[in-house]
């Protein structure tokens, strides 16, 4: 995407023209990536149409994104499992001819592992915040406290130290 005619003045000679355009192009490619993952959740969730709609549009709106092979693995794979066999061997070809050496024509493309915004996390850590919770009646949010300075939880009968 081209950064230059985001602003009605024009400021080339800016000392912070440079910097300004690096911060703009990487504010781009994390929406481009944003959508890419929307459009990964579709395909986990058998959701073709909405995975593929969600691929072409980032076509449309992130044209020079680093997501763009990512985005037309999406595409083959959401056309494919449509019977639309027209669409996925065009969106195949743009792969193979754009990117000859794509991990994704030959690999296809991953729903698992961390998200995009969890990039402070080990993969470990991510799968262990996306575990699902165990109910019980303690809450165990935080150790117990010591008994003179313990207060009732959110929970009528859990005794941990946060208060109600």
């Amino acid at each position: 995407m081209d950064c230059a005619g985001a602003w009605p003045f024009s400021f080339d000679n800016s000392n912070y023209a440079e910097d300004s355009t690096a911060r703009m192009k990487y504010l781009v490619n994390a929406l481009a990536s944003n959508e890419v993952h929307v459009a990964k959740y579709y395909l986990k969730r058998e959701a073709w149409v909405a995975a593929a709609n969600r691929a072409k549009e980032v076509l449309k709106t992130y044209p020079e994104a680093p997501a763009l092979e990512e985005t037309l693995a999406i595409m083959v794979i959401a056309y494919d499992n449509l019977k639309l066999t027209d669409l996925r061997d065009g969106a195949q070809r743009v792969l193979t001819l754009n990117f000859p050496n794509s991990k994704y024509a030959t690999k296809g493309v991953s729903t698992e592992g961390k998200a995009w915004y969890r990039f402070w996390c080990s993969p470990g850590v991510a799968r262990t915040i996306r575990s699902p919770l165990r109910l019980t009646r303690r809450c165990g949010s935080a150790p117990p406290a010591p008994p003179s300075s313990r207060k009732s939880c959110h929970h009528r009968s859990c005794r941990c130290a946060r208060p109600r």
